[in-house]
């Protein structure tokens, strides 16, 4: 046991030190996140809607989910993947690609916040801290 946590450790501190030495231009690690965080909302935005807590705005997104929940979080996963890689190939010949980058980091930042302040709404506050209750008070 004690050898394969040593192991274990060993290719933990491998894996830290070969992240660490890699280096990744500053858009291009936005780009990745809004690509992470548009995942997250797929996933937020199909629970709030099979929890009847919500509807999906967009009709084209609607329609796909008379298809099923997978095409629906692929396709809204895809058309976010394809912007970003717009974004990406155009980022180093426009300004206006990177202050794109820029207010959909922010916006999907927003709508992540948004999403994880409605999951600690819809949880019974007798299960939260009081700071966290407070927070929700003073948000409303």
């Amino acid at each position: 046991m004690k050898k394969a946590w040593s192991d274990f450790k060993s290719s933990i501190v491998d894996a830290w030190n070969f992240l660490s030495g890699v280096k990744i231009e500053k858009y291009s690690f936005f780009l990745c996140l809004i690509f992470l965080l548009s995942i997250l909302d797929a996933v937020f935005t199909m629970i709030w809607i099979k929890t009847g807590m919500a509807v999906e705005a967009n009709p084209l997104l609607g329609s796909l989910l008379e298809h099923g929940d997978l095409p629906f979080i692929l396709t809204k996963v895809f058309l976010t993947g394809c912007g970003c890689a717009f974004l990406g190939w155009s980022k180093s010949k426009s300004r206006f690609a990177k202050a794109s980058i820029l207010t959909l980091l922010a916006l999907y930042c927003c709508l992540t916040i948004y999403h994880l302040l409605g999951a600690l709404h819809s949880v019974h506050h007798d299960l939260l801290p009081e700071i966290i209750n407070d927070f929700l008070v003073l948000m409303s």
